[in-house]
């Protein structure tokens, strides 16, 4: 089983926490959707364990970044999902204020 801790953004009150045989794993500050767990964790603030996140991540994961209250995930294929709070477009798709989990098909500026 390969284990690989993922930098973060050290100012990030969430963070991916490993790849595991490449699935994310992650913790922390769930009250975004930072953390990509869906609407079953919306309501918690704070996740103590780790996780795996429910979306589309049943594919490999190659690299995950994290912003104070986002996320973004790069796939083993080259996709990128982003999920989070995206008050200022930082998820790179529509403006909605809050984004669980989306796929990224191109980028808008903003």
């Amino acid at each position: 089983m390969e284990v690989k801790d993922e930098p973060h953004n050290s100012d990030s009150s969430s963070l991916p926490a490993a790849l595991i045989e490449k699935r994310m794993y992650c913790w922390g500050q769930a009250d975004n959707g930072e953390l990509g767990l869906g609407t079953a964790y919306d309501q918690q603030s704070i996740i103590i364990s780790p996780v795996a996140p429910d979306f589309p991540l049943s594919r490999a994961v190659k690299q995950v970044s994290c912003g104070r209250f986002h996320t973004l995930v790069i796939t083993e294929s080259g996709q990128v999902y982003s999920c989070g709070n995206n008050e200022f477009g930082q998820l790179g798709h529509d403006k909605d204020n809050k984004s669980l989990s989306k796929l990224i098909t191109h980028h808008q500026s903003i």
